[in-house]
């Protein structure tokens, strides 16, 4: 059979097969167990052991042809060397050949005569090497005696050069020490002069320290009297200046402590909302039947057009407080726990204005809301579009963290109310108004800038009917029981460089679970004390007081402290002022002890100029004598140098003499190497010319041998190819028959593994189609029909309960009929109970409203509105 066939029929059947599977999986939830099987074609019957057997028989013949392939690169490899032979052979010959061309008898004869001529060549340039050596050996001999003579001779001038240096030397000292003694005298002689001089003076200041030391006792005694009276001041003024210092703490203390209190008053505490407004957001989020759509509808229009005027005195008593960009910065993305409590306790107090003013309990702050809020902002995108809503889900994560009901599609916001905001101090911009911001710069600011922006965030929650058409995010702070607020940073570009922007996630969380009712979430003793805010005219009141009595107590301490420094300054200056007596005392005797030495100095000065004129004349007869030693030196010395000179002139000549007969010698040694080569050459051109004939027959009969074994090489090497070629084509065949089988053998169990996996999947999801509808009956027929109690649960019965059609505890046929498909619908889209509504964060679609509207209008689309923070 065609190998080419044999694979196409193969693929053929493949393909049908594999396409009958997908087409069999496609459908698997539609077509009758029955009906699939019955669509299927049974495919040809291949057993393994034919396969195995395929299998076998395709290893050995490749084995075969691995074999065949080795022999056959032997062979190849053989004949390549076969050919490299021969062509070096063939080049052996050729230089053979063009030896033996001057190999003439002639010219063999004369080669062979030219050998004694230059024998006779060497034995004369070897005598002449000889002589030369000779005469060098006799040139140095003299030529040593020579520098013999020069060494002598240069030995005996230093040795005079060296007399002369040291007599030298010894004249320089002698006049040196000559000179100094005659300096000595003269100092001698005027130490003499001088002692006398300083004797005169010390007899005369030891009778004015007499006087002197009179005057310093009785001017003393004045001086201890005022220094005592002096400190008795400084002690008396040290003491007021401690009092006032005590003062000025304590005032300082107070001053700070009013300034903190202003700083921290310096934050809005209410949320204006007039008469007419009030009342009508009240109406619209309390009063109204959200069933009744015109009825909400009236009341929603009612709220927004008297929003405007409310919402400008707002914003008016929020431009009444600048806040506070000088004290210490934090950093947005990062707020300390304590912080981030504070700010949902600030949120939390404003909210409750809103409520108190609206007649509604007060909303709580707790720790698992502020633990929730930090979650979903942990889990937001840091970089996302800051007007894309919100991240549903980061929000569901996050409550499946905190143990809360969540969507597992993320398809909805049940939790969060979101707020943006800018915090003007936390970026820069060019002298063109460009923003300097870069994204991932760190956002900081103060508390007093972050209680501002959550002032912001609570108006724009409260007054934002005109901006998104609801009342979506007031609805929730008025209506939730607890929150708690984390704050992340992102950024936008509106034309002029990047801008950091805030967004405030407002989290709470529900007493009860939002599909178990029965399941109580918020555990109250996790909520936290209302913040106390201070009144803002109180604190500045009690500011001004507390700076007043500060600048009063400074004025008194630096009042003190003037005094006691001035009378410190006396107390010093007279302590500083020294006592006289002691130290004309001290003076006095300074002076007779002067006198005493004044008086042996005297008589060393004598002394000292006898013994210095002695010592000089002795030094004046020494200089004589070494003058005389260094002239008879001088004339050995100059003698010396005479002789040296002589010598060094025949050491010279006969240098010159050595010299030209080592270059002589040089010359006759390299003629005896020529003389020696040219014997050596002229025997190797005799030989070459005798041999030349013989070596090339010796090259032809190579070059025929290697011509031979390249035939024999080629012949072998044409013999594996041809087995080489006979085992291919056998692995060929085997292949493509295990191929086929294989391909056969493994379309077969496809078929037989999708026919078992489409049975199991056909009873499986008929058992799934009859729990469900069996569940719509029981959930339609049951008690728990009407149990839903909250505008927050919406199931079938609330969809049924606003078209007026069901307030008992029984349905009719159709309606059961209705809930079962809606339950299928469900299940198809693969949601899993019901969704609850969440008006806090502006959702206003539910799955049931979906299916409802897939139900009455035939399953078309219905698209919903959905309302973002």
């Amino acid at each position: 059979m065609n190998s080419k066939k044999i694979i196409s029929s193969v693929s053929l059947a493949t393909a049908v097969l594999a396409t009958g599977i997908i087409s069999q999986e496609a459908h698997a939830d539609s077509v009758d167990t029955t009906t699939t099987t019955a669509s299927q074609s049974q495919p040809q019957l291949v057993t393994a052991e034919q396969v195995a057997s395929a299998k076998t028989t395709f290893d050995n013949n490749q084995e075969a042809q691995a074999q065949a392939q080795s022999v056959a690169d032997s062979k190849k490899q053989a004949l390549d060397t076969a050919k490299a032979n021969t062509t070096t052979a063939q080049d052996a010959v050729a230089k053979a050949e063009a030896a033996a061309a001057p190999a003439t008898d002639t010219n063999i004869q004369m080669a062979k005569e030219a050998i004694p001529t230059a024998e006779a060549k060497v034995q004369s340039a070897k005598e002449a090497v000889e002589t030369a050596k000779t005469d060098v050996t006799t040139k140095e001999a003299s030529q040593s005696q020579a520098q013999d003579a020069v060494n002598k001779a240069q030995g005996n001038v230093n040795q005079a050069q060296s007399v002369v240096d040291e007599a030298t030397q010894i004249q320089s000292e002698k006049q040196t020490a000559v000179d100094k003694s005659a300096k000595e005298v003269e100092v001698a002689k005027q130490g003499v002069t001088n002692a006398q001089a300083t004797l005169a003076e010390k007899t005369s200041k030891v009778s004015q320290a007499k006087q002197t030391v009179e005057t310093a006792k009785q001017n003393d005694a004045k001086l201890d009297a005022d220094t005592k009276a002096a400190d008795i001041n400084v002690e008396k003024a040290d003491q007021a200046v401690q009092v006032a210092k005590s003062d000025v703490d304590t005032a300082k203390a107070k001053a700070d402590e009013a300034a903190q209190v202003l700083i921290d008053a310096n934050h809005p505490t209410h949320i204006v909302m007039t008469d007419e407004f009030k009342q009508n957001l009240k109406d619209y989020l309390f009063n109204t039947n959200y069933s009744n759509r015109q009825e909400a509808k009236a009341a929603l229009k009612k709220a927004i057009q008297s929003e405007n005027a409310s919402r400008k005195l707002q914003y008016a008593y929020l431009d009444t407080f600048e806040p506070d960009t000088t004290g210490v910065k934090y950093d947005v993305a990062n707020l300390p726990i304590e912080l981030q409590t504070e700010l949902s306790q600030y949120m939390a107090y404003l909210v409750n204005d809103v409520r108190q003013q609206l007649g509604q309990p007060k909303i709580v702050v707790n720790t698992d809301a502020i633990k929730f809020a930090t979650l979903v902002a942990e889990k937001y995108d840091k970089n996302h579009d800051p007007f894309s809503g919100h991240d549903n889900k980061a929000i569901n994560e996050a409550a499946k963290e905190m143990g809360y009901w969540y969507d597992h599609g993320y398809d909805t916001n049940p939790y969060e109310s979101m707020a943006g905001g800018i915090i003007d101090s936390s970026y820069k911009t060019d002298d063109v108004g460009h923003s300097l911001y870069k994204v991932g710069d760190k956002v900081e600011a103060t508390k007093s800038e972050l209680y501002k922006l959550i002032a912001d965030n609570v108006s724009n929650f409260i007054y934002e009917g005109e901006r998104n058409g609801h009342y979506g995010h007031a609805d929730s702070l008025m209506k939730d029981p607890s929150l708690g607020l984390a704050i992340t940073v992102t950024h936008t570009d509106e034309g002029f460089g990047e801008i950091p922007m805030t967004e405030t996630h407002v989290l709470y969380t529900p007493e009860h679970d939002l599909v178990d009712y029965d399941k109580k979430v918020l555990d109250p003793s996790k909520n936290l004390p209302e913040l106390v805010v201070p009144d803002k005219q109180a604190a500045e009141v009690a500011d001004r007081a507390a700076k007043a009595a500060l600048v009063t107590a400074t004025a008194q301490a630096q009042a003190a402290q003037t005094r006691f420094e001035q009378a410190k300054a006396a107390y010093d200056t007279l302590v500083a002022t020294p006592r006289q007596t002691a130290d004309a005392e001290a003076k006095l005797a300074t002076a007779k002890a002067e006198l005493s030495n004044a008086q042996t100095a005297l008589a060393n000065a004598e002394q000292t100029l006898a013994t210095v004129t002695a010592s000089h004349a002795d030094k004046v007869a020494a200089l004589d004598m070494a003058k005389a030693s260094r002239d008879e030196a001088v004339n050995v010395l100059t003698a010396a140098q005479n002789k040296l000179d002589v010598a060094n002139q025949e050491l010279a000549q006969r240098e010159t003499a050595t010299t030209v007969a080592k270059a002589k010698l040089r010359d006759v040694e390299q003629a005896v190497k020529d003389a020696e080569q040219a014997v050596i050459d002229a025997k190797a051109t005799y030989e070459q010319l005798v041999k030349a004939k013989a070596n090339l027959e010796t090259a032809r009969q190579a070059y025929a041998k290697a011509v031979a074994a390249q035939d024999a090489a080629q012949a072998d090497y044409d013999k594996a190819m041809v087995v080489l070629t006979n085992a291919k084509a056998q692995t060929v065949l085997s292949g493509t028959k295990y191929t086929n089988l294989k391909a056969a053998y493994d379309a077969r169990i496809a078929y037989e593994e999708a026919q078992r996996k489409a049975k199991e999947e056909a009873l499986r999801r008929q058992a799934e189609r009859d729990a469900k509808a069996k569940q719509v009956r029981q959930d339609v027929n049951g008690t728990q029909f009407n149990r839903v109690n909250s505008s927050k649960y919406v199931g079938v019965q609330t969809f049924m309960s606003s078209t007026n059609e069901v307030h008992a505890t029984s349905c009719s046929a159709a309606q059961v009929a209705t809930a079962e498909a809606t339950q299928a619908v469900v299940n198809r889209r693969g949601t899993t109970g019901y969704q609850a509504p969440l008006p806090q964060t502006g959702e206003s679609d539910t799955a049931v409203y979906l299916l409802a509207g897939l139900g009455m209008l035939g399953l078309a689309g219905v698209t919903a509105r959905k309302r973002r923070g």
